[in-house]
């Protein structure tokens, strides 16, 4: 049995049709969002920086988590009681990979500039979804949000950056919307590139376990059918 499901999944894993069915999700102009109860893949964890109150830096632990049926990554970190899911789509995730790549070239050639209005987000900007809560038991807010991808000089140093933009939560239990205020991400480069390696799709699709891959085959499958009915009935 072992051998039939590893021969299945290497067999769904080279199907070019069915990784551009299942990866493609629908265009969304107005944002995306996603369900907390998708099935997630814990992928790794690192380190990044983020401002105090009182003007300077404090690092935190960010853990990396693939959610497969939205085909979207998750950055989750905590600063004092507040829990944040950074959720990103796929070309949210290009962008950064080639982000970085442009950030290392002016870094190694010295032609990083210091004014962090220009930088702040030099290397574009696309949407996100977040999704963030003070404490277990307390209602989730969420709502997306614009992302910003450039660098910032930080006491001299160089920082690549994720700018997280602000976020609102209408909550049907209050008059005001819950909001969730910009959050700059700083990276050194080990960091940023750690986050790159999550990022990588071959590495992601491959981390999915063989029972799941085989539902989002059958769920494609399923879909393609009902399309083709469609046109059927037409």
């Amino acid at each position: 049995m072992r051998t039939i499901t590893i021969f299945v999944l290497v067999l769904t894993l080279s199907s070019c049709a069915f990784l551009k069915t299942v990866f493609s999700p629908p265009i969304r102009p107005e944002g995306f969002t996603i369900d907390m109860r998708s099935p997630q893949v814990p992928i790794g964890e690192t380190e990044a920086y983020f401002n105090t109150a009182f003007g300077g830096m404090k690092k935190a632990d960010v853990t990396g988590i693939y959610f497969p049926i939205e085909d979207a990554f998750c950055l989750r970190y905590k600063i004092n009681t507040l829990t944040f899911h950074q959720f990103w789509t796929r070309s949210g995730r290009d962008m950064y990979i080639s982000a970085l790549e442009q950030y290392n070239e002016a870094f190694d050639s010295k032609n990083l500039i210091r004014n962090s209005s220009k930088t702040r987000n030099l290397y574009g900007t696309f949407l996100g979804f977040l999704v963030w809560q003070e404490f277990a038991f307390t209602v989730q807010s969420r709502g997306n949000m614009e992302m910003e991808l450039g660098y910032y000089f930080r006491k001299g140093s160089p920082f690549f950056t994720i700018g997280q933009g602000e976020a609102h939560f209408k909550n049907a239990d209050s008059k005001k919307d819950r909001v969730s205020g910009e959050k700059p991400m700083y990276l050194t480069r080990a960091q940023a590139e750690e986050i790159a390696a999550f990022f990588d799709q071959e590495m992601l699709i491959s981390s999915i376990p063989a029972e799941l891959l085989l539902i989002m085959q059958s769920t494609a499958t399923e879909r393609r059918a009902s399309a083709s009915s469609d046109f059927d009935d037409y």
